[in-house]
């Protein structure tokens, strides 16, 4: 089943620490812009992905980005009714 909404977290990070950041986190993209990096989880639904955001475990990642990063977005995209992407009605801005 294709994933049916994404969070994605747009980030910028210092050249020193890219190498090991970017390797902790297993879907990461280059934004075409030095150090400029997004993180995308796919998700099957939205209630999937909220409970996810309640986690531990995404406390963590979250306060890590904060931590060693710059957070540029965070934010929930949902597939609508004409199947296009399309942001949620309430993202994840701070989380």
């Amino acid at each position: 089943m294709p994933a049916s909404c994404l969070l994605e977290i747009e980030f910028l990070l210092s050249p020193e620490k890219q190498r090991e950041f970017a390797q902790s986190l297993e879907l990461l993209e280059d934004r075409g812009e030095p150090h400029h990096l997004l993180w995308i989880s796919k998700w099957l639904d939205l209630q999937e992905l909220e409970r996810y955001t309640e986690l531990d475990q995404f406390r963590v990642l979250m306060g890590g980005l904060r931590l060693l990063t710059t957070i540029v977005d965070c934010r929930i995209v949902t597939l609508d009714t004409s199947n296009e992407l399309a942001p949620a009605p309430d993202s994840v801005s701070d989380a």
